[in-house]
Order: structure tokens, then sequence, then C-alpha cells
């Protein structure tokens, strides 16, 4: 995926280990309170949409224009327009009602495409050979489209399972790679999950000398999709997620001022949380 976002596994350093903390704190806020921090979430979900989708557009640009990784100039650039793109998004969540859920939707489309490459669709792409970025990205690009339609279509009745999926997907992100950048887990395929390229049999982007130089070329480096590092991560995960949810679903039946329990975890017409609802949203 472009300029690889696979960074060596070095000695932990300050602004990893926040980044790795914010995501498995933001991560449990959603897993468990997701469908009480709906502006929040929405507004969370604008800007998240908006930084990843220029993060891989910068970044496919760069690739294309044979960028150096390294320089100072590619790094400003794959800092700063992102950024932008994230604030770009949060202020449509404020004006394009219909654009917000597709927006939210297609973040969690993005985390369920990651999870279906990681378990299903990197086995196709290693027995059938077929090209890693058509494989990863077509993924995520279907799934993308297809989670905005659902979420335009449900609303706020699908809350309660997207939050909790990436709620799940956040805090196994901070926590699994928090433990090999701590070197707590010294074998750097336990982040593959998290990392496709890693899963690309061609060109596998994982350390193969002892000072961790990063090679794109040794098969011998090449992560199998079906092994325990990738699908342990993935298994918890999902019973995270499945945790988040149930835990959810209690809440809003213990819940007072009107919520009524649905099947995808929204609320009924009844609901009195202010400003959500199609007529006027904030």
């Amino acid at each position: 995926m472009g300029i690889k976002y696979y960074s060596q596994f070095q000695d932990v350093t300050v602004g990893s280990v926040t980044v790795q903390i914010v995501a498995m704190v933001g991560g449990v806020l959603l897993l468990f309170f997701g469908y009480k921090l709906i502006e929040y979430v929405l507004h969370m979900a604008g800007f998240a949409v908006g930084f990843i989708g220029c993060f891989w557009i910068t970044s496919e640009i760069m690739t294309l224009a044979h960028a150096d990784a390294n320089s100072s100039t590619t790094c400003i650039l794959l800092g700063a327009i992102p950024l932008v793109g994230g604030v770009v998004g949060v202020c449509l969540v404020k004006k394009l009602e219909k654009i917000v859920f597709f927006c939210y939707g297609g973040m969690v489309g993005l985390t369920v495409g990651h999870f279906v490459y990681v378990i299903g669709v990197s086995h196709l792409e290693s027995a059938y050979k077929i090209d890693h970025s058509l494989c990863y990205d077509g993924t995520l690009v279907l799934f993308l489209i297809l989670g905005g339609i659902v979420a335009v279509k449900l609303e706020d009745k699908i809350l309660a399972v997207a939050t909790s999926i990436v709620g799940s997907f956040c805090f196994s992100y901070g926590f699994w790679t928090l433990l090999t950048t701590s070197k707590a887990i010294k074998n750097p395929e336990w982040a593959a999950w998290v990392t496709p390229c890693m899963l690309n049999i061609k060109h596998p982007c994982i350390p193969s000398d002892p000072d961790g130089s990063l090679s794109m070329d040794d098969i011998s480096t090449w992560v199998k999709p079906g092994s325990l590092p990738v699908v342990v991560p993935v298994a918890v995960a999902f019973v995270l997620a499945m945790l988040g949810l149930c835990v959810q679903l209690r809440m809003q039946r213990k819940s007072k001022g009107g919520m009524q329990p649905m099947p995808y975890g929204g609320h009924s017409a009844g609901s009195q949380v202010q400003g959500f609802k199609s007529s006027s949203f904030f």
C-alpha cells in the first residue's frame, strides 16, 4: 500500500507508545460506550475517513512518483495532508448528513475489509499469486463502499455494532503493536495482521537481518496468513467486538429516558438523544 506504513521494530519511543495508548483507550471507549458517544463518534468518523483517505491517496501518488520514503519532505507531506483531510471530514460531518453516515459506514467498512483480507483474501492472494495491492486495496475499497451504503440505510440503528467493531480494531492495534515494538513479543510476525505487506508473498516487508534492516524480497520472511501470529490477534479482536456489543446492548436495555433496544443497537423513534435524527442532525 503505497509508501509502506510499516515501521521497523526498533526501540520503543515516546511517540509510538503515546499513539498505542491513545488507540487502546479510544478503543475501549468505543467498545463499551460507543452508542452514548453519538456526536463524538461521528466527528471522529469524519476525521478518520478524511485522514485515512488522504493518507492513502498521498501515499499512492508518492509511490507512483518514486518519492524517497525516508526524506523529510515525504514525512511532512504524509503527516500534513491527512490532517487537512481529517479537518475537512469534520466540517462535512457538520453540514452533510448523508455523507456523515456514509463516512461513518466507510470507516467501519475499512475495518471489516481489513479483517476480511487478513483472514480470507490473503489466502487467495498467496495461493493464486494475485497482485498484493489489487487484493488489499480492492478489498478495502469494496467494503468502504458497502459500509457506506449500509450506514446510509440504517443510520443510528447500526451504531452499537459499528462502534464495537471499530473499537475492537483500535484497541487491538494499540495492544499488539505495543507488545511488538516494546519487544515484549520479540517475533515481529505478531504485527502482521495489522501490517498486510507482511502477508505479501512476493515482497514481504519484515526484518530479515540481525540488525533489523528491512527486506522486501526475502521470501523466507513471508508470514503465512494461517499462522498463529495472524489468527490469534484476529480471533481476540472478534471476541472483543462481541463482548463490546453485548455490553452496549445490555446498557441500552437498562438505560432510562425512552431508549428502546433494537436489533442493531440503535434507538427507537422515542429516543431522547438530542439532535440525532434526520430532521435536525446537530
